[in-house]
This record gives C-alpha cells, structure tokens and sequence, in this order.
C-alpha cells in the first residue's frame, strides 16, 4: 500500500490513475466503511484510494464534542492495508484545511489525479461547515462524467451502523456489540504509551491515550507483541489501566475479547 500526506498528493500531477476513491474520517473502518472499501475496490480499470485524516477533525473543531477516536493512526493504516486498499492519502487537518469548500476539495482531487470513480457514503458531508453532500458532489462530479456511487448504510440490528454507535458501545462496555460493528474486536494501542512496569505489572494513565475506553472494571484481554501474545486480565480504573504480561518488551496492542 502506498501511502501519501496531501502535500505528497497535491503535487504528484495527475500520475496517480486511473484511480477509484472514497473520502471519510474512518474511525474504526467499520463494517459501513468496508462496503464502501468493497465498493472501490470492485470497480473495474482502476486503483483503490482512500483520502482519510491523520485525526479526526473534531479534535481541532470542537474538542469537546469528541469523546475519542475507536482507532489510532497506526491501527487505521494496518487496517486499511489488511483490507487491501492500494494508496491511503492521509490529510493532517488543520485550520488552513478546514476553509476549503467542498467544491474546491473535489477540484484539487481531480487536478492531482485522474478520478474515475468515487464511492461515499449516504449521510457523508464535506467542506467548510459541511457545505457539500454526497448527492452534491454527484451533481458536481457528473458535469466532468465522473460517476458517483452513493452507497447505502449497512445495518446492525436494524440500525446504520456508524463510529459514534461504535463509541457508544465501547464506552458503555458492549464490546460484544462494538466488534460485531467493527468485524473484528476492540483493540487499544499502546505502543506509544509510557508506563511503568513493576514485577510484571504495567500501569498507564488513561490520558495518555486518544482513544475511547471502556468503563472501569476488569477485562480479558490478548496483548499482542512483535514476537507473539498472551492472554492477561486488564483493569480500567478511575485515572489508570493496568494489566499483567510476561513479556518485557513493549506491548503492541490490547485486544478486548468479545
């Protein structure tokens, strides 16, 4: 998988094609998420791409309206490439970003790319204080004979799936539901975290993560390491997580059973 920043991608001409592409924020490349992944990767004559974002947007937007992300970065970009996306442009939000209007966002999509072909989401809106729908970008795109597929929401219990249904979940310790949403379980990384580890006990403070948890109690868990796992009981209190593991290198990720 070739990944870009959206400098990388800006200034690559239109060398990158023919390219079919869907945009969102991603957060948990849900169940939702794969069938637009499906989607694009399905589409005859060209190369998948995903344009997604390093964070999500309402961490810069409103911080406060965000509880946390279901996945980091670097779970995101395992995830994608797991799933067999071909190029993964990821934007780094920010102020400047945050101005240019849907309209302008497509124009600079079709100036560095040779588009033929763009899947999104139903209920998807971009642009400067979402100014541009998916159905919008239809009626912009077909002027340049680009076709837009709008695809469907895919359900859970009757119900859109979706990453703040997922949040939800997680938080209020459905973690069964969560990672039938998701397809695959809850997994917090902690590879970047710091924690102290006294005889075979590590403990991290619930603030150094940007990822949603679930409530306080005690969880069986599978910790993944470069060389292997091992199962262990993970306890989230009030300011702390704190687990066990034999282990005495860095732990990758924690895995929630489901």
């Amino acid at each position: 998988m070739i990944v870009l920043d959206w400098q990388e991608f800006t200034s690559s001409g239109r060398t990158l094609g023919p390219l079919a592409m869907t945009i969102g924020v991603f957060d948990g490349v849900h169940r939702g998420h794969q069938a637009l992944l499906s989607s694009i990767q399905n589409h005859p004559g060209t190369t998948s791409c995903v344009c997604t974002f390093s964070g999500n947007p309402l961490l810069l937007l409103a911080p406060d309206r965000h509880p946390g992300d279901i996945m980091s970065v670097s779970q995101k970009i395992c995830r994608f490439r797991e799933l067999g996306t071909a190029i993964l442009i990821l934007i780094d939000f920010s102020h400047d970003f945050s101005k240019l209007s849907g309209r302008e966002f497509l124009s600079v999509v079709m100036t560095g790319s040779d588009l033929r072909y763009l899947a999104l989401g139903r209920n998807f809106r971009f642009g400067y204080r979402n100014d541009t729908s998916a159905y919008d970008a239809e009626r912009i795109l077909s002027a340049r004979k680009i076709p837009v597929e709008i695809i469907p929401p895919v359900t859970y219990r009757d119900e859109p799936i979706s990453s703040s249904r997922i949040r939800k979940a997680i938080m209020e310790g459905r973690l069964d539901e969560a990672g039938e949403m998701l397809g695959n379980p809850f997994s917090l990384d902690v590879s970047h975290l710091d924690g102290n580890n006294d005889d075979h006990t590590v403990h991290v403070r619930k603030t150094a993560t940007r990822q949603v948890l679930p409530p306080a109690g005690s969880y069986e868990c599978s910790i993944l390491f470069e060389d292997g796992n091992e199962k262990t009981i993970v306890s989230i209190g009030q300011e702390v997580i704190e687990w066990k593991q034999e282990h005495k290198e860095q732990a990758k990720y924690i895995t929630f059973a489901r």
